[in-house]
């Protein structure tokens, strides 16, 4: 039996949970660990492998709506400004690493090839960035973080953590909530 872990942020009363498509990828069970360490299965609701995003579906108990995290709407972050990410690098739940956006609308293309072959060397349903420009930032993410939340100092979601370095370190990217 494989078992993978990700991160995901709740974002809605009832119990809908974001993350990325390469988190619940080939998944057929799934059950979500909250802060406070109790366990819940989740159902996929759906996923979008171009653009890496999938949502998850818990059950609230009866009378207790969940807590959520909120979506900036028209979040338009700059370079320099501050941000958090949130999730469970190699599985340590609850981290959080500051950071700043580097270029909030970094296109991942190849240094040697232009866009349109880059894309045509990637495997099929591999995310390509051709749906969004995504956040570029130095806070620190790693395998596990993936699908965890990209906060500005205001508490707003303004990206989901998609891709960093494997091993840490200051290169990082984020999907843009807006």
């Amino acid at each position: 039996r494989d078992v993978s872990g990700g991160s995901g942020t709740l974002i809605s009363a009832d119990g809908h949970i974001v993350t990325n498509a390469h988190v619940t990828d080939n998944g057929r069970a799934f059950r979500v660990i909250f802060a406070d360490r109790s366990e819940l299965p989740a159902t996929l609701v759906g996923e979008d492998t171009l653009s890496d995003i999938a949502v998850l579906k818990v059950d609230a108990p009866p009378g207790k709506p969940f807590r959520f995290a909120r979506f900036a709407t028209n979040a338009q972050p700059a370079s320099g400004d501050t941000v958090l990410a949130m999730g469970s690098p190699w599985g340590f739940s609850q981290s959080l690493s500051v950071g700043v956006v580097n270029n909030p609308q970094r296109l991942l293309v190849s240094l040697f090839q232009d866009e349109a072959d880059y894309e045509a060397s990637l495997g099929p349903d591999q995310p390509t960035a051709r749906y969004y420009a995504w956040i570029q930032h130095d806070a620190p993410i790693a395998p596990g973080n993936s699908g965890g939340p990209l906060v500005a100092l205001d508490g707003q979601v303004i990206g989901v953590s998609t891709r960093g370095n494997l091993l840490g370190g200051d290169l990082a990217f984020a999907i843009p909530a807006a």
